[in-house]
């Protein structure tokens, strides 16, 4: 199951969370050379959403998740 966004993608593959940044948009803010982030999804207790706006992008933060 893969979820397109304007700065990355998130992809749930098994019980693993990638987000990358693969769009134009996310290449030109978080830079080329970014590698995935693979989180477990048994450490991730929790997610907010916050929806896009008019004025603003939305965003998906992922609570618990060690860096």
């Amino acid at each position: 199951m893969m979820y397109e966004g304007y700065t990355g993608n998130i992809m749930v593959d098994g019980d693993v969370l990638v987000v990358d940044r693969e769009t134009r948009a996310g290449r030109l803010t978080f830079g080329k050379n970014l590698e995935p982030r693979r989180i477990p999804l048994a450490a991730v207790s929790g997610v907010a959403l916050a929806p896009a706006t008019y004025l603003t992008n939305g965003s998906l933060d992922e609570f618990g998740a060690l860096e």
